[in-house]
């Protein structure tokens, strides 16, 4: 490769880029209705139709915020990249229901955010609604009660991520419920976070906040991210803080932090 080429290939705008973009364009448009439409080399159109995610790549996503918080694989107790997940993990990548704002927890992951459109209607009980769309998933649970039996809590923890990105969150408390009662007492951070994170996705963001604003890992990037994600709702200007040091945690190409960098703009033009 020549060193133009690298110049060319520098000058092409990530994905991340293109996203801030599009928000800050949008933000601008919803300001000045009387304008036309901006132009630019590259215009969005409904991406979440265009792009398919990857299940195996949404999978290393997934068990991001477990790692850090368990400290590593080590503390874990399990190679994620040696991980097989439940056969239904696929099915719930391809139609899980598009969400807004995502918090960083077990069995999410970033491109559940397919569309930022709905981020611009400065919406916030729009942003934070309960799942709608409920996925079946017996096997699932079964899955994660045979790995409790047999004291593969971090699998175990696995179908709790699943299930409540599939809507089964009373089936997802119960298992958390017997994690929480077996688990080491170095998962302690880790726990409160998945605690929070189903507050989340039932609407309960005043308990959700309260879990992560009092968490014993609050200045780790996965929690940082979240609360970051409370203070948008709230329109505080410490969301802009709390994002952009959530993003500083990952390396540029980590699909974490590009998540994080566009909640900070987004935050940013509110």
């Amino acid at each position: 490769m020549t060193d133009q080429d690298r110049q060319e290939r520098s000058a092409v705008p990530s994905i991340a880029q293109l996203l801030c973009r599009y928000l800050v364009q949008r933000s601008a448009e919803a300001d000045a209705p009387e304008m036309g439409p901006l132009t630019g080399e590259v215009e969005l159109y409904q991406a979440s139709e265009l792009l398919a995610v990857s299940p195996q790549a949404a999978l290393l996503d997934a068990w991001e915020a477990a790692v850090q918080l368990a400290g590593g694989e080590k503390g874990l107790g399990l190679q994620v990249r040696q991980f097989r997940p439940p056969g239904e993990w696929s099915r719930l990548v391809c139609r899980a229901e598009p969400r807004c704002l995502v918090p960083c927890c077990i069995g999410v992951f970033p491109q559940l955010v397919r569309d930022p459109a709905p981020l611009l209607t400065a919406d916030v009980e729009q942003w934070t609604k309960p799942a709608l769309w409920c996925c079946e998933m017996p096997d699932v649970e079964e899955w994660g009660r045979e790995r409790l039996g047999d004291g593969r809590l971090a699998e175990t923890l696995f179908a709790v991520g699943m299930l409540r990105v599939g809507g089964q969150f009373d089936a997802s408390q119960t298992l958390l419920n017997a994690i929480e009662r077996r688990g080491p007492a170095s998962w302690a951070g880790l726990l409160a976070n998945e605690r929070a994170a189903l507050c989340w996705f039932r609407g309960d963001l005043a308990q959700a906040e309260h879990i992560w604003t009092h968490h014993p890992q609050a200045q780790s990037g996965v929690v940082l991210l979240n609360r970051g994600l409370t203070a948008l709702c709230h329109r505080s200007a410490q969301a802009v803080e709390f994002l952009d040091r959530a993003a500083a945690a990952w390396p540029e190409g980590h699909a974490w932090h590009h998540l994080a960098r566009m909640y900070q703009v987004l935050a940013e033009t509110l």
